[in-house]
């Protein structure tokens, strides 16, 4: 039989050669032959975490519908579980399982960790803000504020605690405050993640009037969409604005913003390559006089400090031409089935649909998406009066009654951009979608929109409510467990329901 330290130091060799899952498996073996020395299980477990972070592995949904990882994570899971009882006291092993925990979704265990090293070690700062995020995701507010505050004692000037802080203090409607730590995204992720660091003067809410303020887009298209309601405002004001717009974005933008200057601003990861091999303004910036810049989600600090500075108004507007080529488009596909339109109704109840959010995102992606087997009873319940029409960008499943009709139109191949999108969906009459870049564009354009929110909603949605502070147009409908959609996908059925009859 071969020796536990054999075994052992094989699997570090295996590691250290970047076959880590063998390495793994290997230490695993060797922890489960010499259970009285927990140094194989430690370096399992250490191994597991580096693998983790990595590979960047994403979950996947199960048979169930439920959020699944890979064997070796769940593996590793048990490991960590066995290795916290055999090291109770020992904080970097209580740290490394309560970041495995959060980063798997396990926020109790993940809390729980936290709470062992602060009973001990009540200033370490790493464990406030473990415990803090991980009572965050489990709607524990108050306790998540403690542990946030006490953070911001040990480490006042650190700009991770200050943003992590901010997400709490904007979901609970403090804006002024939040809007200062919000800014401090770009020294905790650096300008790669944040926005394009531009050298022109950073704008601080000086008066714009007769000035040039070029404000450029930032983290996701989401972000890039909501923060852009603010940019009417500042054209109002007197400014003259220059839009760097992600591409997709860049003729909605033009037509909605008709006295902005609009350019296409690229900022995609080889665009950000390349950047960092020669850091340089972009060469139309010569083209334009420009006195302050100001990343998108900035705006927001100096305009958007009080619940009364949201107005939720249209601003974005559909190439109307678009428009009717989806009008049409639609039409054909009515047309070959008998629907029960409710009241007078000339057409079915037309309900743009996207259950999917960014699943590159890994754990979050999953949260926030909707397996489409559960939202089969919509289908069931109105497939006689309602047409369905895909806003994913890449094909669907196909959905059909018991008589063969596709219940749901998949015209993905016209989506080519967020333009494109916004355009479907002017020829719409409700959205029904996850929260993706697809809610912030029907609240921009005032398209009637139900949005379905995890049980941790993003910061944006608030804490509670059934109303976004952003969009006059939109609903929300909130899970009230995690991972649990079957009461959000009734509620759709009741407002579908309801739309109908307006």
């Amino acid at each position: 039989m071969t020796h536990p330290h054999a075994i052992g130091h094989a699997g570090i060799a295996h590691c250290n050669a970047g076959r880590r899952i063998l390495g793994i498996a290997l230490l695993e073996s060797a922890a489960s032959h010499d259970a009285s020395n927990n140094f194989w299980l430690a370096q399992a477990c250490e191994q597991s975490a580096l693998l983790f972070d990595e590979s960047r592995r994403p979950p996947a949904f199960g048979e169930k519908e439920q959020i699944i990882w890979p064997v070796w994570v769940e593996s590793a899971l048990s490991s960590l579980e066995r290795l916290v009882v055999l090291r109770s006291d020992d904080v970097h092993t209580l740290l490394l399982a309560g970041r495995f925990f959060k980063a798997t979704g396990r926020y109790r265990r993940a809390a729980d960790r936290a709470s062992d090293i602060l009973l001990h070690h009540p200033d370490h700062l790493a464990a406030h803000l473990l415990a803090a995020e991980s009572l965050d995701n489990l709607r524990e507010f108050d306790a998540a504020e403690t542990h946030y505050q006490a953070a911001l004692k040990l480490a006042p000037e650190d700009p991770m605690t200050q943003w992590l802080y901010a997400m709490r203090q904007l979901a609970s409607g403090r804006f002024e405050d939040g809007w200062r730590g919000y800014d401090a995204r770009h020294d905790a992720f650096g300008w790669g993640t944040a926005s394009f660091p531009f050298t022109h003067t950073r704008w601080q809410g000086e008066d714009l009037t007769g000035k040039t303020l070029l404000v450029h887009g930032e983290q996701g298209l989401g972000d890039e969409i909501m923060f852009a309601s603010i940019i009417p405002e500042i054209i109002e004001e007197g400014s003259n604005v220059i839009v760097a717009a992600s591409p997709t974005l860049a003729d909605l933008f033009e037509r909605s913003f008709g006295d902005a200057t609009v350019i296409i601003h690229d900022r995609s990861p080889e665009s950000v390559a390349a950047w960092e091999k020669n850091p340089h303004d972009p060469g139309w910036c010569r083209d334009h006089k420009i006195d302050y810049q100001c990343p998108i989600g900035s705006l927001a600090r100096w305009r958007r400090r009080h619940p009364s500075d949201f107005h939720g108004t249209t601003y974005l507007k559909a190439d109307s031409e678009q428009s009717s080529i989806f009008k049409d488009r639609l039409l054909d596909a009515e047309s070959t089935r008998d629907w029960k339109p409710v009241g007078d109704a000339a057409h079915p109840l037309r309900v743009g649909l996207n259950l999917t959010a960014n699943l590159a995102t890994g754990l979050m992606g999953y949260q926030k998406s909707v397996p489409f087997k559960l939202f089969e009873p919509v289908f069931d319940e109105l497939a006689d009066s309602t047409h369905f029409i895909s806003l994913h960008l890449s094909r669907m499943p196909a959905v059909r009654d018991h008589s063969g009709n596709a219940l749901l139109t998949d015209i993905s191949s016209m989506l080519v951009s967020l333009d494109a999108t916004a355009a479907l969906m002017d020829s719409l009459d409700v959205i029904v979608t996850t929260d993706t870049s697809v809610a912030h564009l029907a609240g921009g354009l005032g398209k009637p929109c139900i949005v379905l929110l995890k049980f941790n909603a993003d910061w944006r949605y608030l804490d509670e409510g059934d109303r976004c502070i952003w969009y006059d147009s939109m609903l929300l409908v909130r899970q009230t467990r995690p991972e649990h959609w079957n009461d959000v996908v009734e509620e759709v059925i009741q407002l579908l329901k309801h739309h109908h009859c307006e």
